[in-house]
């Protein structure tokens, strides 16, 4: 908490997990990830600091859901057009939002470190806040659910590159390249091999 900010104590995160996985060349979000699924990865990362996931699936829903039946902090959304591209997916997840503020971050990307959101939440000024490393900007964000209407009734033919892009924002700089590492092709995944583990159930 920072600037006089009332941050509520449940933090929801949103993890986008619809979509087809067309470069990787397989469904990537069950491939392993250091002993578990890459999206069970995801989640638990998370979940060093929030207190909810909203998981929006789409493809392979009912094998995501089943994946985390266990899991009551763990609440699996669908998206039935998803193949609209990754913004209907983000409004899909944002509909079920009520934390203020709020994290989003797509599925693939597991590593990040649990300080990274706590820093995130400690700079948030009421605006979007977005993690820069080395000049590049990365996941998770951190969103005012002031923003939670603009992004529901936007144009779903937008990228949430774009929707970021146009919105007033602080950057923070974090001392974590995982922020950047995403999941699109085999390659890819070595890369998570010998990244730091996240949190343990």
């Amino acid at each position: 908490m920072s600037f006089g900010i009332n941050i509520v104590n449940a933090m929801d995160c949103v993890i986008l997990a619809a979509g087809k996985s067309a470069r990787m060349g397989f469904w990537k979000m069950m491939a392993p990830v250091q002993g578990k699924p890459l999206i069970r990865r995801t989640c638990d990362t998370a979940l060093n600091v929030c207190d909810r996931i909203i998981l929006v699936s789409g493809f392979r829903h009912t094998e995501l859901e089943n994946c985390f039946l266990d899991r009551e902090e763990i609440q699996v959304v669908r998206n039935r057009d998803f193949e609209e591209g990754m913004f209907s997916s983000v409004q899909t997840g944002v509909t079920h939002v009520e934390s203020d503020p709020f994290f989003l971050i797509p599925g693939d990307i597991p590593l990040v470190s649990p300080e990274t959101y706590r820093k995130l939440l400690e700079g948030f000024r009421g605006r979007l806040v977005i993690p820069v490393y080395q000049g590049k900007t990365g996941h998770p964000v951190l969103l005012p659910l002031a923003l939670k209407d603009h992004i529901c009734l936007g144009d779903r033919s937008a990228t949430l590159r774009d929707f970021l892009n146009r919105t007033t924002r602080d950057s923070l700089e974090v001392d974590d390249p995982w922020i950047l590492r995403d999941a699109d092709v085999p390659e890819h995944l070595e890369r998570f091999r010998n990244g730091p583990v996240g949190r343990e159930e």
